[in-house]
């Protein structure tokens, strides 16, 4: 009686969290394709800005 009443825990909770995962990559993947062309452009040009930013800290830290 515990086995099945384990195993069913077990499977309930495998299909709930698969479930979250899915809704989870949904969201993301639907988040990327609804973006317009000046958005993708504003993002690119914000993730240069931060690695530019970044290195530029990196040279700084070596030089102390």
């Amino acid at each position: 009686m515990l086995d099945i009443i384990s195993m069913t825990t077990l499977l309930m909770i495998t299909f709930i969290l698969g479930l979250i995962t899915f809704l989870i990559l949904c969201i993301i993947v639907g988040g990327n394709s609804n973006k317009t062309e000046y958005e993708r452009k504003m993002e690119d040009e914000e993730q240069m800005k931060y690695l530019e930013n970044y290195k530029n800290k990196q040279i700084k830290n070596r030089q102390k």
